[in-house]
Parts: C-alpha cells; structure tokens; sequence
C-alpha cells in the first residue's frame, strides 16, 4: 500500500514506464525499456531519474544504462497494477525486441517472456528446450529440469515429447530425485505405443539406471529392458549391446546370477573396442559386476584397466573416476 501511494505521486507516464519495466525484469535496460515503451527516449530518461528520487530504482553502475528495482515488492505493485492482457501483449513486444538484439541472451530469458504472453508457443517451446540443454551442460539440474517440465507442457503426444521426457527423466536422475522413474515410465509408454525402439531402449536404460542398494531385485526394470532388448533386436548394435548390460546388472542379484554372467559375456561381444564407447563402456562394467568372485580376479584385472583407458581416451572423468575405483577394489583383491 505504501509503495502504491509512492507510485501515484508519479504522472501517468512514468507510471506506465516503470510498469513496462517490471514485465522486462527485476533489472532491465534503458535501450530494451525504450524499445517496448510506447514513451519517447527523452521520457524514459526522465522516468527513470524521477524514479530514482523516489527511491523506487536505482543505477546499477555508473554509465551502464541499466537499472534495478530498490525492492521486488516495488516491482510486484506494478506488475499487479496492470491487466493480463497488457502483461502478456509486452511480453510477446520483450521477446521480440531480444530476438532482434541479436545480443548474448540467455534462452531462459526468451522462454520466460514467449511462454507468460502466450502467442507464440512454438518460439516457447525452441527456447525451453535450448534453455534445458544448456542448463543440463552446466550441471544445472534443477534448473534444467524447470525448463523440460515447462517445455512438455507446450507439447501434446509424440516423438518429441518422448525425446523431452528422456532428457528430463536424466537431469531428474542426476538430481537424484524420485520422480526420475515416472518419467522414463511415461516415456517407454509412449515409445512403445507408437514403435520407436531406439526411445524405447533409452526409456528403459534410464529407468532401470545403474542400482546403488546391494540385494535388491528390480522386477519392473528387468521387465522393460527384456521388452526394449527384444524391440531393438539387432538393428542397433550399441544399443542392445548396452541394453544387454543392464540386464545383467539388473539380474545381479537375482536367484539365477548365471544369466547375469551369460548376459555380459553377449554385452561384451555386442561392443567392440573400436565401437560405440558407451556401449563398450556399459559391456565393461557390466561384466566386471558379473564377475566379482575371487576366481576371475585376473580377468577383473584386465576389465578395470580397459575401462580406465577408455574413459582417458573419450575425457570421461566420471567414467574414469568409476574405473578407478574398481581397479583398486581388484588391485586390494590381489
């Protein structure tokens, strides 16, 4: 109520102005509050100091031509000050004026403001998914998985649905959150209904990911990845290949671990040296779990060893990392 009354000493149009800069964000910049302000640049300039006398923004730095709100309860009267329509017509005006910036802007930021103003939900979409890309690449997770769940919701039924349900189901996974295996459900389904083995196998190689509780038996898991590995049949090799592995990791504890000695000899045969480096990769964990008995302990040797100089020739720093740490484990073994 305050902050209303400090607003409605301001005139009409440094009222309008600042409104117009609350949509842009809690900072926002002269040259974009000019582009999407119907005010002439002399009006903004004199918006923007009377502003700051008010004590309702303020510069950032000296010359930057860029200003924040004193307080985001400043910034939340104007954006409550103004009808849906006019909100959503300058966010739609916002994105536009960044996309012929041409500047370094984030795709979060043009997501942002193509989702709240509602016309252009295949602009939305491109930016969601850019924004959860990049995100994902900065170890992001969270914030990735913010923008996937955004995007699937621009999205009906399809292949590309699947494809983002994927990626959200991985950053889930590396958030270590719960609902990790609901998503990929929700992906093998779709991947199965419509006859993508490739999505399908991915699906389940998600959801059935590496175990990390000794003794348990994943029943549901195993299931998929003995559906996926029979769709995909021989048509991708690197992928059955890691299809087969997983299985054999599934089948670890399992009353019969005979297949699970079986199924990684085949994973390992499935993936040569110079093929798929996951798939390789996947065949040699996979097998070095199988035979965690002392009497392949020269044969664990040799498998530890091949995944640390694969993981050093693709960069793999995790995958180096777990390398490692089987072949102490067999090293200590010997």
């Amino acid at each position: 109520h305050v902050i209303a009354s400090r607003l409605k000493r301001l005139s009409g149009t440094a009222q309008r102005v600042l409104a117009d800069a609350s949509v842009v964000g809690a900072a926002f910049g002269v040259p974009m509050l000019e582009a999407v302000t119907e005010a002439t640049e002399d009006e903004v300039i004199e918006v923007l100091e009377d502003a700051e006398d008010a004590g309702l923004v303020r510069e950032l730095s000296a010359g930057a031509e860029r200003y924040t709100f004193s307080h985001a309860l400043v910034r939340e009267a104007l954006l409550d000050g103004q009808s849906t329509p006019r909100r959503r017509r300058l966010h739609h005006r916002i994105g536009e004026a960044l996309e012929a910036d041409g500047a370094a802007v984030h795709p979060a930021e043009l997501a942002h403001h193509f989702i709240e103003s509602g016309r252009d939900p295949d602009k939305a979409l491109k930016y969601s998914l850019e924004a959860g890309q990049r995100a994902t690449e900065s170890l992001a997770y969270e914030d990735a998985a913010e923008h996937f769940e955004r995007a699937l919701r621009l999205l009906e039924d399809g292949r590309l649905r699947c494809e983002v349900l994927l990626e959200l189901g991985r950053v889930q996974l590396r958030q270590g959150s719960a609902a990790a295996r609901g998503t990929f459900r929700e992906a093998f389904g779709l991947a199965e209904r419509d006859g993508w083995p490739e999505l399908l196998g991915q699906a389940a190689l998600g959801f059935a990911s590496r175990y990390t509780e000794a003794g348990v038996v994943d029943t549901e898991g195993i299931a998929l990845l003995r559906t996926a590995r029979h769709a995909v049949g021989d048509g991708d090799r690197a992928l059955r290949a890691e299809l087969t592995a997983r299985l054999a990791d599934s089948l670890h504890f399992a009353p019969e671990p005979g297949e699970a000695k079986r199924l990684s000899y085949e994973a390992l045969r499935l993936a040569p040296e110079d093929g798929d480096p996951h798939a390789r990769s996947a065949a040699l964990e996979s097998r070095h779990a199988a035979l965690l008995s002392i009497e392949h302990l020269d044969e664990r040797l040799w498998l530890s060893q091949q995944l640390v100089e694969l993981a050093q020739r693709e960069r793999e720093r995790e995958l180096e990392a777990l390398g490692r740490h089987w072949r102490i484990y067999d090293l200590l073994e010997a």
